[in-house]
């Protein structure tokens, strides 16, 4: 039956039926009608347009005939019902006939089913057309406002850093206190101004790294390198902080060359970061341990603290631009929440992936992989078998190796 159906539609534009304007009765109605709605043409003889033409109700015909007086056709949308039931749409033209001398309603009607569909599916892509081209010139918009964002924070950090390069070299200079001019006060107040200084400064490299991150700026100067020198480079520079806190670190691993090929200023960056995050978050006399090990023609680096303990849902984002874990003692330290991002976008620079374990009992790991350059040592068949060392941190604040002291 439905293939008959369809078969009708094709020609369903030819339909006509005769009904009376008074009674509403069908007096007339071809084939391809009742094809298309699957009667006999004596099952639609004698009954109400209606009962097939639900939207040519009898009030409905009444006031279209009075309107044929002032015009010719009338043109409406409805619905066309078949002897099953079931519903299409279709386009009704009625008009003015005689039928035994009589004056009578023509119908004709054409199943605009496809038409609609097509109409429909025009109109959407007509608006996601709309839409694209809203979301174009939004684009552009954001693409404009993202480098007057850019060119900002370049001018911003150049008009910055000058005064504040000063600023810091002269007052290296007065706590140096060489005539011994300054009261122990004088030099500790230099001392504080010193440290803002520094982390002032240290604060608009980080926006600035953040912002060639994203802009795809940038660059890395690479070279090969051992990587337990950068390692010692950062826990150098961070080793006042650890004294001041009474933290002791220890490296494990760095008894032997690891040449990598990378940018050193830029892991020494990375390694400084993870220190200070493990130092920050974690309590006075606590300990702290870098591991450099060897896995699988990588370089893996973990750096283990004694702090809280991270969640699995902030696990999830804290490699996240601005995301910083709420909890008590995050919020009494100061920051960005920009490191652990640039830090996961300077691994990745590097070829290198990076991720973070936090056990039940507290303390997180946050470890890097890298991939190794196989030392000269290795490639002339000189490999050394060696029991790892052990670095640490010593109360001076200085990174010492057991096996070279």
């Amino acid at each position: 039956m439905v293939s008959n159906y369809r078969h009708a539609v094709e020609f369903l534009s030819d339909a006509y039926i005769v009904a009376d304007p008074v009674t509403t009765l069908t007096l007339d109605i071809n084939q391809v009608a009742c094809a298309a709605l699957g009667y006999e043409r004596s099952e639609l003889l004698g009954l109400l347009v209606s009962d097939f033409l639900p939207g040519l109700e009898r009030s409905t015909v009444h006031r279209m005939w009075r309107d044929l007086r002032y015009e010719e056709t009338i043109s409406i949308e409805s619905t066309s019902r078949r002897k099953d039931g079931s519903e299409f749409q279709v386009l009704v033209r009625v008009g003015r006939t005689d039928r035994d001398d009589r004056p009578a309603m023509q119908i004709l009607a054409r199943d605009i089913t496809e038409d609609k569909r097509v109409r429909e599916m025009v109109e959407q892509l007509e608006k996601k057309s709309a839409g694209a081209r809203e979301l174009q010139v939004q684009n552009v918009e954001l693409t404009r406002a993202h480098r007057m964002i850019s060119d900002f924070l370049g001018r911003l950090s150049h008009e910055m850093n000058t005064p504040l390069t000063s600023l810091i070299s002269f007052t290296d200079i007065l706590s140096k206190n060489k005539p011994g001019n300054l009261i122990s006060t004088q030099k500790q107040q230099l001392d504080v101004m010193k440290r803002c200084g520094a982390q002032l400064k240290w604060l608009i490299s980080q926006l600035l790294d953040a912002n060639r991150i994203e802009a795809g700026t940038l660059g890395l100067n690479l070279a090969q390198f051992d990587i337990a020198e950068a390692v010692r480079e950062a826990v150098d520079s961070y080793s006042p902080t650890l004294v001041e806190k009474n933290q002791s670190l220890r490296i494990h691993g760095s008894d032997m060359p690891h040449l990598i090929e990378g940018d050193k200023n830029r892991l020494v960056q990375v390694l400084t970061n993870l220190i200070s995050n493990a130092s920050k978050y974690s309590p006075v006399g606590s300990h702290i341990v870098i591991s450099i090990e060897r896995v699988e023609g990588n370089l893996q680096i973990i750096v283990k603290d004694n702090g809280p303990g991270i969640s699995q849902a902030d696990q999830q984002k804290i490699f996240d631009a601005f995301y910083r874990v709420d909890n008590q003692i995050t919020r009494s330290e100061s920051g960005t929440g920009l490191g652990l991002s640039i830090v996961k976008s300077l691994i990745e620079a590097h070829g290198g992936k990076i991720s973070i374990e936090s056990p039940t009992g507290g303390g997180a790991e946050i470890g890097f992989w890298l991939p190794l350059v196989k030392p000269l040592y290795e490639a002339e068949g000189q490999i050394r078998s060696k029991t790892h060392g052990e670095a640490s941190i010593n109360e001076t604040g200085d990174a010492t190796d057991p096996e070279l002291s």
